[in-house]
Parts: structure tokens; C-alpha cells; sequence
């Protein structure tokens, strides 16, 4: 098993160098400038759909010197410098063609002491992990999975996500149990579970709408003597039409159309039809939010 775990990242005071770890680095700061050397080497774009790249896992026994943990060949080296206010640790490559690329400031270093392997299996599921809390941030931002979750929870606030469980299982299988190789192997488990996301969907308006069937049955109609003798007989219509709605099935009162001169069934029965009019039309796009945000992930090498 792992014996010791370490997260460096920049400090106020100076660290304790790691020796005698297995070493991951992160680093975005030399942008387009970082040298085609340190690629492969230093991971970058943290868990970014479609950007993200993943470190190696390097070895060093000083502290300082970072080989290849296979053939114990010298990359480079780490040194602590402060910027500004802070301590940064610091990557130095090897010259190449006589030349010495530029020191990369780290975001982030994981520093892993034990055997090999269980250091590599430690950094591969916590980067797996990572990636898949990272990626579950994600689910629920764009427009067509704000409308389906709407239409799920009968609310139109922005902060509402769909049911997460089948989503996050699908990253769960991605990115930690790393079930598939190709970008197609990904859309096959992708549209599997969206079709269960939007059965779900489905199930819950027809549920939904069942209710407010009964809700409305003996709905008085618009000329009805309730009406008849108001003063504003087409507002109070449409009003108690649509508290009734909100209150006892707001996934239908979200889509009636309270102002449509209609009786209450068939108002209830359009809203319906209009629900799973907008599944049918956002979920495309859902499927291809879905693909974006579940993206393959490299691993760590």
C-alpha cells in the first residue's frame, strides 16, 4: 500500500523537498511557450475536456534530480523559488541540442512515497477521481440541460441539475474504471444513458400529467356561473386555472397556456404534449453537452 501522500502547491513558506517519491507535475504557466520536451512530462489543462493532458510519473531520491522511474534516465530538476509572495516549485529540463529550456513554474505536484506500482495506481485513480468530480461540474451548465431539468423538477431556476445518478455513474465508469479506449466505445455508454435520463424525463411528464388530469376534471369551464358573474370573468378563469396547476403540478402549470381561450382539459392536455414536444427537441443537444463534458481522459503514464 501507498505510505504517504504529499500536494505541493505554491506557499507562503518554504517546503519540505520530496525525497525519495514518485513525482506528478502540472504546469499552464509558459502557455504556448512551454518546450516540446516538457510535453509528455508536465501534465496541463487540469481536467479540460478535449485539452486536458496528463503527466508521467517521474522518480526522484534526493529531492532535487527527477528521473525516469523505468530507465533511471535524468529529465531534469526541482527547485523551490518565491514569486512574489509566494514559494513555487519549479521544473528544469535537460539542455536539448545544447539548449536549456525555460523553468516551468508547477500549479501542482503530487509527491508519492512507496512501491512503484502502488504509486502509480495511487496517482492514476486520484487523477481519475479528479477528473470526474471536475467533469461532474460541468453536468448541468448548458442551455438543453437547464430546459430537461426544468421539466424534471417543475422549476425554472438556474441552479437545478437533472437526477445525477446515472450521469455520474457513466463517470464513474470513464474516468475512474477507465471502461473505454475510443472515442466511439464513449458515445455508445454516452447514449445509453441518455436514453435513460430522458425516459426518466418522460416517465415524470406523463406521471405529471396524469395528476393535473385530475386536478382539472371538474374544473369549472370558462362560462361557467362561477365565472359568469365576476366582473373580469376571462382573468379569474385564467387565474384559478393556473394557481390550481402551480400548486397541485408545476411541471404543467410551467407549459399551460392559461391565456388560450381553451377548457381546462385540453389546456392541460396541450401543456403535456408540449413537454415532451421539448425533450424531443433538446435532446440532441443534450447528447452532445453530454459527449463534450465526458470526453476521454488521458491517464497517467
Amino acid at each position: 500500500m501507498t505510505e504517504e501522500f504529499t500536494e505541493y502547491k505554491p506557499s507562503h513558506t518554504r517546503t519540505i523537498p520530496p525525497i525519495n517519491a514518485y513525482i506528478a507535475m502540472w504546469s499552464d504557466t509558459l502557455g504556448l511557450y512551454t518546450p516540446e520536451s516538457y510535453k509528455g512530462i508536465l501534465g496541463r489543462y487540469s481536467y479540460e475536456p478535449y485539452k486536458q493532458e496528463a503527466p508521467t510519473l517521474l522518480y526522484t531520491e534526493d529531492g532535487k534530480t527527477l528521473q525516469n522511474r523505468t530507465t533511471g534516465e535524468i529529465v531534469g530538476t526541482l527547485t523551490e523559488r518565491k514569486i512574489g509572495k509566494f514559494y513555487h516549485w519549479h521544473f528544469q529540463g535537460v539542455e536539448v541540442d545544447g539548449k536549456k529550456p525555460k523553468a516551468a513554474p508547477l500549479q501542482v505536484m503530487w509527491a508519492i512515497r512507496g512501491t512503484e506500482e502502488d504509486a502509480l495506481v495511487f496517482a492514476r485513480e486520484r487523477y481519475g477521481l479528479g477528473t470526474l468530480e471536475y467533469r461532474m461540474t460541468l453536468y448541468g451548465g448548458s442551455y438543453a440541460m437547464w430546459k430537461l431539468a426544468s421539466l424534471y423538477m417543475g422549476k425554472r431556476k438556474h441552479n437545478i441539475r437533472l437526477d445525477e445518478r446515472e450521469i455520474g455513474y457513466l463517470g464513474y465508469r470513464l474516468f475512474f474504471l477507465r471502461q473505454c479506449n475510443t472515442e466511439e466505445e464513449m458515445r455508445e455508454l454516452v447514449n445509453e444513458a441518455t436514453e435513460t435520463t430522458l425516459f426518466l424525463v418522460r416517465k415524470v411528464i406523463y406521471e405529471a400529467g396524469a395528476r393535473a388530469r385530475r386536478l382539472v376534471e371538474d374544473f369549472p369551464t370558462r362560462d361557467s356561473e362561477k365565472y359568469a358573474e365576476s366582473a373580469a370573468p376571462g382573468l379569474n378563469y385564467m387565474g384559478d386555472l393556473y394557481v390550481t396547476l402551480k400548486e397541485g403540478e408545476p411541471r404543467i402549470a410551467m407549459l399551460a397556456d392559461v391565456k388560450s381561450g381553451l377548457d381546462a382539459k385540453t389546456i392541460v392536455d396541450n401543456a403535456i404534449g408540449e413537454a415532451l414536444n421539448q425533450v424531443d427537441k433538446y435532446s440532441e443537444e443534450y447528447k452532445e453537452d453530454l459527449y463534450r463534458i465526458m470526453a476521454l481522459s488521458p491517464t497517467i503514464q
